[in-house]
């Protein structure tokens, strides 16, 4: 019950409006004594059963009558509609602070009364720029590779692949010099303005060579490694498309497991190497008692000098091993000859195969979800664009 705060009277049929009802003569009922108590016609005294009519005659044997039944339900359909409420704006609260936070170090990198420096930041970042640029880089790309198949020909490129070469060149010299212009000295400390800076530096000397015709004096060299570096032009693609989510994760977590990969080759390398030091002291004199004795690998002059040495025993297990190539060329006859040798060439395939590449595999999936787990800002800007 509830009292009624200027009559201090209990009024159990104070209920509330959302209330619905099974059956159609109880609500009707209902709906009488609610308005005879609004209109003041209501008596101090707590009504009968049979004035309330079968809305409070227990329902069940728990003693709950219908109205409570109801009640009850509307109260746990309005619990859950605020608890799902409360959980999505607090999920666009959050993706809205994440996303925030990236766009206040964007705008805080340009200063605010400079508005010039404001447009041309805004038109780099913008998607229109970022698409076009990414389509200059891969129609370098194109004539990248049309350049040394001319070469690799003895011919010379067309006029028109040079020209095209040149201009591509000099919309990077023009993005690198906005960019600076823009962002100030903090350009510099950017990996990307590094890797910029790289390839601006070295098409100048590229361009330069080739002006003062280096290739006719000999010294091509040069110009060779430089032409490598142009290769440096494409890694900047990952930066212009950065709008493609899947193409920006995939190039971004192969970078993060860069290092990972560098180290596990690096464990495979002392691995093999220690099985190739144990195979040229024990399994070489059978292979060379094989060679003269019987006339073994009479015509694969490789086999026969397959562990003359530790970095020959290294190429063998590579090939036998890692790139599964002519493993019965050499290790089978070696093993019917001296059965004993069968615990090297398994041994290092269960070490080199089942434990370092496995190994190996294991950890990059797992610098993967590190970093995905890390990358807050984009996890933001994902739950943004599902909450619209």
């Amino acid at each position: 019950m509830q009292l009624d705060s200027a009559a201090g009277v209990s009024k159990p049929w104070r209920l509330r409006p959302q209330v619905s009802f099974d059956n159609a003569h109880v609500e009707a009922k209902w709906r009488a004594n609610m308005a005879k108590y609004a209109s003041g016609e209501a008596s101090t005294e707590e009504p009968s059963q049979a004035e309330m009519g079968d809305m409070f005659v227990p329902d069940n044997d728990f003693g709950e009558t219908q109205f409570q039944v109801q009640q009850q339900k509307c109260d746990d359909e309005d619990s859950e509609r605020r608890r799902s409420a409360i959980r999505r704006h607090s999920s666009i609260l959050l993706s809205s602070y994440i996303t925030s936070m990236g766009s206040e170090e964007e705008e805080g990198s340009w200063p605010p009364n400079q508005t010039k420096k404001s447009r041309l930041g805004k038109l780099l970042k913008s998607r229109q720029c970022e698409t076009v640029i990414a389509i200059i880089i891969l129609f370098n790309f194109v004539l990248m590779y049309l350049d040394a198949d001319a070469r690799a020909a003895g011919q010379k490129p067309a006029k028109w692949q040079t020209i095209s070469m040149s201009a591509c060149y000099w919309v990077v010299v023009v993005e690198f010099a906005i960019r600076t212009f823009v962002e100030g000295r903090q350009a510099f400390s950017s990996r990307w303005h590094q890797l910029d800076l790289c390839v601006v530096v070295s098409g100048f000397v590229e361009q330069l060579l080739q002006w003062i015709d280096f290739d006719s004096r000999g010294i091509g060299g040069i110009i060779s490694v430089l032409r490598c570096c142009r290769l440096l032009r494409l890694v900047r693609i990952v930066r212009h498309l950065n709008h493609m989510r899947e193409l920006t994760r995939l190039l971004e977590m192969t970078g993060s497991c860069a290092r990972t990969l560098f180290w596990a080759f690096i464990l495979m390398g002392f691995v093999m190497t220690s099985w190739a030091i144990l195979a040229v002291e024990v399994i070489r004199p059978s292979v060379v008692e094989l060679t003269d004795s019987r006339g073994e690998w009479a015509d694969c002059e490789r086999c026969r000098r397959s562990f003359d040495s530790v970095f020959e025993a290294n190429l063998t297990l590579f090939q036998t091993i890692v790139s599964g190539d002519s493993w019965g060329a050499v290790a089978l006859p070696v093993i019917e000859f001296r059965p004993w040798t069968a615990a090297i060439f398994m041994g290092s395939l269960l070490t080199i195969v089942f434990g370092v590449l496995n190994l190996t595999t294991a950890v990059v999936v797992d610098t993967f979800a590190e970093a995905r787990a890390k990358d807050i800002l984009r996890r933001g800007n994902e739950m943004e664009s599902e909450e619209r």
